[in-house]
């Protein structure tokens, strides 16, 4: 489905130049998208809002070259011949016009092609796209080839410590700018400190001005895919699990102790305390999960609640301390790929 402005020449010109490009444009999600031709400028976004989700600009002939596979579109990405402003995870949502563009990631994750040349694409993707620059690009080589595993950082990341990584598939996205963060946080300092144990199994991306910091007998584990939004804060002291497909949104803490010993007759009255928490979880802005704390598969956490107890399966709980809300919930799911 291919949508201009009604009633005028340029839509008209649009819809035609669109057809002689050979551009499928129905958009994955039945969204809409929009196609201006001026002046041979080739301009694609979805919706007709000011903000559009994805905005892509360049030379029409430039798209028609592009169109026959993924290394034309990351030579046109890098030359500057291709603007883009947004989410780069919605580009596999123009099926057609971006033909395995970031199967790059799926590469990582099914061992189809060598870890270093899969990787060596994934920032490439990082850098087209304006999600790392230069200095997080030399900071990404360093770290990837000292510890062999993938670490996408950003430009303003600081690594305290990364003692005991275990990657078996995917890759950490750590402070870049891969999805559509506010400008504002993208300038702020991100922290990763791996005293203790990182384990990743599948696309892990979190945001800027995030920090994770891991005790030297921590065991933070990502069993899938996942975001971590900003200024979002994992503190490990024991164990931490992450499930797959689980949104950790903006300003939440997540710490599995009480960072203090509190002691009662000379004992210790207050151990840390295993996290776990389930596939398909979205968190809301800031929350607090506490210790000890197990919430169930498809869950959702209002904004603003502190979970001190175990939540079950597909619940909406809220407040302080979380309650249940409702029961038999569910979320529409993050559009990793």
């Amino acid at each position: 489905m291919i949508e201009a402005m009604p009633d005028s020449f340029a839509a008209k010109r649009a819809k035609k130049r669109a057809f002689q490009l050979g551009l499928d444009l129905k958009g994955g999600d039945g969204g809409r998208w929009t196609v201006d031709i001026e002046e041979e400028k080739c301009l694609v976004r979805e919706g007709l809002s000011e903000k559009p989700d994805l905005l892509l600009q360049g030379e029409a002939g430039t798209f028609m070259r592009c169109a026959q596979g993924r290394q034309g579109w990351l030579l046109a990405f890098l030359s500057g011949e291709l603007k883009f402003r947004g989410n780069p995870m919605l580009l596999d949502r123009l099926h057609g016009l971006f033909p395995g563009l970031f199967e790059t990631a799926r590469d990582v994750s099914d061992g189809k092609t060598p870890p270093v040349a899969a990787f060596l694409r994934l920032l490439l993707v990082h850098l087209a796209t304006g999600a790392v620059g230069l200095r997080g690009s030399i900071k990404s080589l360093y770290h990837s080839a000292r510890h062999r595993v993938p670490i996408i950082c950003s430009n303003r990341l600081t690594v305290a410590a990364l003692k005991e990584l275990d990657f078996k598939n995917g890759f950490l996205s750590m402070g870049t700018g891969f999805l559509r963060w506010e400008d504002a946080c993208r300038n702020e300092i991100s922290i990763l400190n791996v005293k203790g144990r990182l384990s990743v199994n599948g696309e892990v991306v979190v945001a800027p001005n995030a920090r994770i910091f891991i005790s030297p007998r921590g065991h933070l584990q990502f069993k899938g895919q996942c975001i971590v939004g900003p200024y979002t804060e994992i503190h490990c002291s024991n164990a931490i699990t992450i499930g797959n497909g689980c949104l950790i949104s903006d300003y939440t803490r997540v710490l599995d102790s009480d960072r203090h010993t509190v002691i009662v007759d000379n004992t210790p009255v207050n151990p840390d305390k295993e996290i776990v928490i389930g596939d398909h979880v979205w968190i809301g802005a800031s929350c607090i999960i506490k210790k000890g704390v197990h919430i169930g598969s498809g869950s959702i956490v209002a904004a603003g609640s502190l979970v001190a107890g175990d939540v079950p399966p597909h619940t909406l709980v809220a407040g302080m301390p979380a309650k249940v809300l409702r029961e038999n919930v569910d979320w529409d799911p993050v559009p990793l790929k």
